[in-house]
């Protein structure tokens, strides 16, 4: 099938952003700055999704001997296995201490390293790192200073002196790192089920004649098309994900493939690598079985399996999982990516496929030529992926944002702000094709007419989806 030149353009529009993101995954990124939420630390070398709120001994503190251990509070729980606390002495040698640990079973939000002897008098600083329950790692650093050890309490003469890290260059000013590689995955998300929305809500309820069966064989050519790009994209992602992981859970300093074995099959963002890796090989097989004769049902019925477990990955490894309220904002981020993909995927496979596949076509069966025909089919999934879009929206800001004054006083809600700006944009644009555009194709079924604003629309929904990608490492209020 040979798509018109407008199409022709804004599929190289879309190979353009595609390949600015791929530039963007790989490249590093300047970490958030921003004030520790203990006074006087140095906080956060990736972006905060927990927050240490107390310590023992406190920062700054000068704190009489014996001191035998280190506590530290977090605002949330936190994972031990993927955690890493380092006290540093005087003239930088590592104090020897157990590995992080909870203090009880019970303490979830606590973390404490225990000394193999108290510590010497001298200052000493604690460079910690740790992992959220939604994957996230945060890390910073507090100081305190160690007066009247008990006789005995010496520095052992093996101590390792700690080599100094070379600091990453910045890049990308304030992009939070992995931006690029989440983007990818959205986007990867949106294609993959707007081509399964659109086979099954747009083409579905076209009818069964002959025009609208050549109607379904050019389209369906070009859904097959898109959908072997949104399966490259997902093995991209696949890797980067899992590298960009292993090197926040380092601190930078190579990759953490300690941690690996506990990262991917006991924590929520490994089930949502897993889950990743399943809908890869799920969409791969349908592809190839749509290229069979006779294969169609069963390809179908298989891209539909990983349709479904699509939005399961960002919410296994998003904000969702960390709230103490993910009964609800679980949900409800599923139903909001898969309402995005609904309304944003299938507005792309209406303009890229569905445009192109009727515009040589003349009149149809019915009252209705089968351009307004189509384009009514999808006006009637969009409209309630858009009502789905809002709501659950609505429920996760409401609940991680902290209400009005966290919207305003946060990075993240002025990030939120930003999206929500660009979606309105893009509602009007969607809202006036609906009023005005749709309802002039049965006189005048020129696809020229609605092609501009619902390609504006479908550029600005992919913006929505850099900016989300960005909004999911900022620090909640």
């Amino acid at each position: 099938m040979r798509h018109p030149p407008r199409a022709r353009r804004t599929t190289r529009h879309l190979s353009w952003t595609t390949a600015i993101a791929v530039v963007l995954a790989f490249a590093p990124a300047a970490p958030l700055s921003g004030e520790s939420p203990v006074e006087g630390a140095n906080q956060a070398t990736a972006p905060v999704h927990i927050e240490l709120t107390g310590s023992r001994p406190a920062d700054d503190a000068a704190v009489e001997g014996p001191v035998e251990r280190v506590l530290l509070t977090f605002s949330g729980p936190v994972q031990a296995d993927l955690s890493q606390v380092m006290v540093v002495g005087p003239d930088d040698w590592t104090v020897p201490a157990s590995r992080a640990a909870h203090p009880d079973a019970e303490a979830s939000h606590q973390l404490v390293v225990r000394f193999q002897a108290p510590l010497p008098d001298g200052d000493y600083q604690v460079q910690w790192r740790t992992t959220a329950p939604d994957g996230h790692v945060v890390s910073g650093d507090l100081a305190f200073q160690v007066t009247d050890a008990p006789p005995g309490a010496e520095r052992p003469a093996e101590m390792d002196a700690l080599e100094e890290p070379e600091e990453e260059a910045a890049v990308l000013g304030m992009v939070p790192p992995g931006t690029g590689q989440r983007w990818l995955h959205l986007l990867a998300t949106v294609l993959l089920l707007g081509i399964v929305a659109f086979r099954y809500g747009t083409l579905g309820p076209l009818g069964s004649d002959g025009v609208f069966e050549t109607v379904r064989e050019r389209a369906g050519a070009g859904l097959q098309k898109l959908g072997w790009v949104g399966l490259v994209l997902l093995v991209i992602t696949l890797g980067t994900r899992l590298h960009h992981q292993l090197g926040e859970l380092a601190g930078g300093d190579g990759l953490a493939w300690e941690f690996l074995g506990h990262l991917l099959f006991q924590t929520a963002w490994g089930a949502g690598w897993w889950t990743h890796l399943v809908v890869v090989v799920l969409v791969g097989v349908g592809l190839i079985l749509l290229g069979r004769p006779g294969a169609g049902g069963r390809a179908w019925s298989t891209l539909i399996g990983a349709a479904v477990l699509l939005p399961l990955i960002p919410t296994l490894q998003g904000h969702a999982m960390g709230s103490e309220l993910q009964v609800v904002t679980a949900p409800a981020m599923y139903l909001h990516v898969a309402a995005v993909g609904t309304w944003l995927g299938g507005l792309l496979m209406l303009i890229l496929v569905g445009l192109p596949a009727v515009r040589k076509l003349g009149g149809g069966s019915g009252a209705l030529p089968p351009l307004a025909r189509m384009v009514n089919a999808f006006s009637r999934v969009a409209l309630p992926a858009v009502v789905v879009l809002v709501a659950s929206g609505g429920v996760t800001s409401f609940i991680q944002g902290g209400g009005l004054s966290g919207l305003l006083g946060s990075t993240w809600g002025r990030t939120l702000l930003l999206k929500l700006a660009v979606v309105a944009v893009a509602f009007f644009l969607g809202f006036y094709n609906w009023r005005k555009v749709r309802p002039s194709l049965p006189g005048n079924p020129d696809a020229g007419t609605l092609r501009i604003p619902a390609t504006v629309e479908a550029m600005l929904g992919i913006v929505v989806l850099l900016i989300t990608a960005a909004l999911v490492a900022t620090p909640l209020p």
